[in-house]
């Protein structure tokens, strides 16, 4: 199987399992949701393995990497500062989006701490 054919198999899936996710939304199926979720991933991963063409390379990965660090260098800290604002002016909002900012701080430091720990992991890998 070719690359081109892959990426378009690939979307193919990828649409349909929006569409039952967002129906499995709609009718609260959260069972459904899960299947699909599992489903999706074996059916792009059978058709990954296919493909008898390189997908990606060391530069590739490489990109992957500096771009996942840049996201977490660059998002935690500025949901964390976000989410300290919003529970510092709690009085004068909204009780609502004071529960999203500590939902938002808690996520970001469970993010950093996973963070870390791969760091640890790899740096005694490596």
């Amino acid at each position: 199987m070719s690359a081109k054919s892959v990426k378009i198999w690939v979307f193919v899936v990828t649409a349909v399992q929006g569409a039952i996710m967002a129906w499995a939304v709609i009718t609260q199926n959260f069972l459904a949701a899960i299947i699909t979720i599992v489903l999706a991933c074996g059916i792009i991963y059978n058709l990954q393995m296919k493909s008898k063409e390189v997908s990606c390379d060391e530069r590739t990965n490489l990109l992957s990497d500096k771009a996942a660090a840049a996201t977490l260098r660059w998002c935690l800290p500025v949901a964390g500062v976000g989410a300290a604002v919003i529970i510092t002016l709690k009085d004068q909002l909204p009780g609502d989006l004071v529960s999203v900012a500590y939902g938002l701080a808690y996520t970001a430091c469970v993010l950093l701490g996973v963070n870390g720990a791969f760091y640890l992991y790899y740096s005694r890998k490596h």
